[in-house]
């Protein structure tokens, strides 16, 4: 039963990136991934935001160039070959699809956590399945949904290396000449200069206050308060449910707790820190705290689950109530609007110059890439300018 659960909700991710969801959820998903490679690969008129200044880079290529860079090659090429035309919708759905088949390497890496701790790994993969975090969020081309499947990544790792710490009764197999090989470099070889460290320059940037005012600031609380649970509130609940219990000594002796099992007090640390740490930056949004989710899951899944793995009822109302806001309802109409302007400029006889006026009002800013509007508007029958 769990099994074709699991089954099914893989699924349903991919279904939901072939009809793609209109929910607008942030600029972010758009302007730091598609929206700069779309204008590099396609020639279209894009808008680059203050992330890929070249003097002061905040933004590393590297993750959008896996996910929309090669996405839309691929589209290129199929184009080129008269395979298939490229549309509005397969510039959504092909970097969507990219991004879902990158979040299958955290099912894996939960899998094997799971595994390798004793926990239930069918309902810690269910309990990821099924939330909104990953049916929305990870689905689309934002950074923090790589994060997500870095971080799980990094505890896999740590976990499969200090199995014996955090397990003491597993029998892990003795490993020898683990060290990475080194690699001498001669002198005066490989040297490096203009070195331009994007991490650093990102810290930079979000530690001064100034330049986050244009952003919001927020209490350095809302992670807290907030944030989490509004990403998962059930398994925020379970947490501080047992943060209060080990508190007042009121666990039950059966039931491993943070100060009786190591690999749970490993987990929750792995979940509190980093929080704690990303708190101290003033410009906090939900989806900077998703990595810290995978502990809660690998931690409390069977307290949202019922014995045969299926999801509870508080969990499946919160994230089918997450599904609706984030992927079918938030600024919803900005992306269907975009394909409605890309068809009329299509159809838009090429004997009748005309100049079209676009006014977005109290909405975020348009992707310009889904208007599939060339760089050099010379010669073209229409022109297309967009105020916001």
């Amino acid at each position: 039963m769990a099994f074709k659960l699991y089954c099914l909700l893989l699924l349903v991710r991919f279904l939901w990136v072939f009809q793609p969801q209109p929910g607008y959820i942030h600029p972010d998903e758009f302007f730091q991934n598609p929206e700069p490679l779309a204008g590099d690969i396609f020639g279209y008129d894009v808008h680059r935001t203050w992330e890929f200044n070249k003097t002061q880079l905040t933004r590393s290529v590297f993750f959008p160039s896996l996910t929309s860079g090669i996405s839309f090659l691929v589209l290129k090429t199929l184009s080129e070959a008269d395979l298939l035309t490229i549309t509005p919708a397969l510039l959504l759905i092909f970097p969507r699809l990219a991004m879902v088949l990158c979040s299958l390497s955290t099912d894996f890496c939960i899998y094997n956590i799971s595994k390798l701790l004793k926990f239930n790994p069918e309902k810690c993969l269910n309990i990821f399945a099924s939330s909104y975090i990953v049916l929305v969020f990870c689905s689309r081309t934002f950074s923090n949904s790589i994060e997500v499947g870095v971080y799980a990544l990094i505890l896999l790792m740590v976990v499969d290396s200090r199995q014996k710490q955090l397990v003491p009764q597993a029998q892990s197999k003795k490993e020898k000449g683990r060290s990475l090989p080194r690699r001498r470099n001669p002198k005066g070889r490989g040297k490096v200069k203009n070195i331009t460290l994007t991490p650093l320059n990102f810290i930079k940037y979000n530690l001064d206050v100034d330049n986050l005012s244009s952003h919001g600031i927020h209490p350095q609380v809302t992670h807290f308060f907030v944030n989490l649970p509004m990403l998962c509130l059930p398994l925020y609940v379970s947490f501080f449910t047992e943060v209060f219990a080990v508190y007042f000594g009121k666990g039950k002796a059966s039931r491993p707790t943070f100060t009786s099992s190591t690999s749970r007090a490993f987990l929750g640390l792995c979940f509190f820190t980093p929080v704690l740490l990303i708190s101290i930056f003033p410009h906090q949004e939900a989806r900077f705290v998703m990595p810290a989710v995978i502990p809660l899951i690998l931690l409390y899944s069977e307290f949202v689950t019922f014995p045969n793995g299926f999801p509870n009822v508080p969990w499946i109302a919160w994230n089918l109530l997450g599904c609706l806001i984030f992927g079918l309802l938030h600024q919803a109409g900005m992306i269907p609007c975009l394909a409605h302007i890309n068809g009329m400029l299509v159809k838009q006889p090429s004997a009748e110059p005309v100049s079209h006026h676009v006014v977005f009002f109290h909405t975020y800013m348009p992707p310009r890439h889904l208007l599939m509007r060339s760089l050099n508007l010379k010669g073209r029958a229409s022109e297309l300018h967009i105020q916001t």
